[in-house]
């Protein structure tokens, strides 16, 4: 995350996809880069939602997918 200078904040990222039968897998079927900013916000406002969709392409009709949700806010947390 990169803060920029009207303090909204900047969010990068790369997102992969493996399948497999372990978590030492190193069988790759989907990789995204992705970007996507956070505005300063005031008050109750909503948080920013951005997903990235990841899915098995190597194989016709599969169904394997992932999808990686964010859900972020950028306000003023007062301390007392």
């Amino acid at each position: 995350m990169i803060a920029e200078e009207d303090n909204t904040i900047r969010v990068r990222g790369n997102a992969k996809f493996f399948e497999g039968a372990s978590e030492d897998t190193t069988e790759l079927e989907d990789e995204r880069g992705f970007e996507f900013s956070v505005p300063r916000r005031i008050g109750a406002s909503p948080p920013i939602r951005f997903s990235v969709p990841l899915v098995n392409s190597t194989v016709i009709g599969a169904e394997d997918h992932a999808e990686i949700v964010f859900s972020l806010n950028n306000i003023i947390a007062e301390t007392e």
